[in-house]
């Protein structure tokens, strides 16, 4: 609880923030998506479960429901950069990447 209210407050969430849920139920990075979301009464964003590694998916996700949070590891925000400079225009609403569970390379 005080991880999800540091987080909260350190990157100003609110209600009007969103997420993108793309961890696994049994992945700690879940916890977050699901509760700090909850407890500021923010938007929590599924994707279908044939979808959860479909990068085009999650470019659609972002832009349709103005996503403002994306929260993975660095390997997924990777795989979601690459396909977003594959698009010709990119409708993001994202303001904070919040990645973890791995090594962050600083390109």
């Amino acid at each position: 609880l005080n991880t999800l209210l540091a987080v909260n407050k350190r990157f100003n969430i609110t209600q009007s923030d969103s997420v993108l849920a793309l961890s696994d139920l049994s992945f700690d990075l879940s916890v977050y998506d699901i509760f700090g979301m909850l407890i500021v009464g923010g938007k929590i964003v599924f994707p279908s479960q044939e979808n959860t590694k479909s990068t085009d998916v999650w470019v659609d996700l972002v832009s349709n429901h103005s996503i403002t949070i994306w929260n993975t590891v660095p390997q997924l925000a990777n795989l979601f950069v690459n396909e977003i400079g594959t698009v010709k225009h990119v409708n993001t609403s994202l303001r904070l990447f919040l990645l973890s569970g791995d090594w962050i390379p600083l390109s």
